[in-house]
């Protein structure tokens, strides 16, 4: 398994307190994406190159070495539905007594069940019928998809979480009553105001006017109005 991983995870951040929800956690970062979402923050992972690679052997030495202090491993990307060998190495970490948080954008709900992730973050971008022109996805059944990977999810109750980055034109007041409507049931969601930095994947695409903290406030009364337990991050 070890020598598995070295092709696949191009990017490591060793020690996390925020990103494993009650965990202390490794994080792991996957190559590639089939989404282009234009806000992007991790572009760099998309299309390489990675020289800073690490090298699988330092991944495992470094788990080995702090097992008294690392309580899980999050599996984010990029994308890491699109790395085939992830599930199995998921049960490798769990029989390290390792739990496994996946973060994922839900196009690929097989893979979703395959990895039986202990926590699952999953990115519901916007309205499903706006994937293929907004998103480029590539799947004509992507409503499917995703509406598979969000029961998922709901099923999972409060070891899952949907986040929903708040990108104006992307997201707006009518996609935010529908994915309201469409996320019932879910127990936990998180809303993400979206930030512009150098580093986004399309700096040229035509944003709105970020949403003030009272209009994200709004937003977030419409999804609890559901059911759901709404919090906002990184305000």
């Amino acid at each position: 398994m070890p020598g598995r991983l070295a092709g696949i995870v191009v990017g490591w951040h060793k020690l996390s307190f925020v990103d494993f929800p009650g965990r202390i956690a490794t994080v792991f970062f996957y190559a590639g994406c089939d989404l282009r979402c234009p806000y992007c923050h991790n572009a760099p992972l998309l299309n390489g190159p990675w020289p800073d690679r690490p090298a699988a052997a330092d991944l495992w030495r470094f788990l080995e070495k702090r097992r008294a202090v690392i309580q899980g491993v999050v599996l984010t990307g990029g994308e890491p539905s699109l790395h085939p060998d992830v599930p199995a190495l998921a049960r490798h970490l769990r029989s390290l007594c390792l739990q496994v948080k996946l973060d994922s954008n839900g196009m690929n709900p097989d893979f979703i069940e395959a990895v039986a992730p202990d926590y699952l973050a999953l990115d519901v971008k916007t309205s499903p019928e706006r994937y293929a022109s907004m998103l480029q996805s590539p799947y004509p059944d992507t409503g499917a998809r995703l509406a598979r990977s969000v029961d998922l999810a709901r099923r999972m109750g409060e070891s899952a979480e949907i986040r929903v980055t708040l990108a104006p034109g992307i997201i707006d007041e009518g996609v935010v009553r529908d994915l309201a409507l469409y996320l019932k049931g879910v127990a936990r969601i998180v809303l993400q105001p979206m930030r512009m930095t150098a580093g986004v994947l399309d700096p040229s695409y035509p944003f709105a006017p970020s949403y003030s903290p009272a209009q994200i406030l709004q937003f977030a009364d419409q999804f609890s109005a559901y059911g759901a337990r709404c919090s906002v991050r990184g305000t």
